[in-house]
């Protein structure tokens, strides 16, 4: 699980490797996890064991990123619908008066002339 790769040698010109000529290798995850993982021995183990943990910790750290990510763009979006809601509000009680607002939200109204307006 190794693929073809280049490099930059010491002259500043880039070289294409197809082999393992140059000691150079570019492998996949998967084909690191294998090679790595056949590794035998105390000092094997105890590097299979800090693998393990430090892939945990990346994978913790990138879903909280993610979940940071994701209730920042909820947010924004329940901003804009509560903004779009707003302005819709606004522009359709700007041109009534006190009266008129109240009756449209169902609130009874004084009137100096006798009693409760109603709408």
């Amino acid at each position: 699980m190794s693929t073809g790769s280049s490099y930059v040698d010491s002259s500043g010109v880039t070289q294409t490797v197809q082999t393992s000529r140059t000691g150079h290798f570019e492998m996949t995850r998967d084909g690191f996890v294998l090679l790595a993982m056949g590794f035998t021995g105390k000092k094997a183990l105890a590097w299979k064991i800090q693998y393990i943990q430090a892939f945990d910790a990346m994978e913790r750290a990138l879903a909280e990123h993610q979940d940071n990510e994701f209730r920042a763009e909820i947010v924004q979006v329940v901003k804009d619908v509560v903004a779009e809601e707003v302005a819709k509000i606004r522009a359709e009680y700007a041109a009534l008066n006190a009266t008129q607002v109240a009756g449209r939200l169902g609130i009874p109204t004084w009137s100096t002339e006798g009693g409760y307006l109603s709408e």
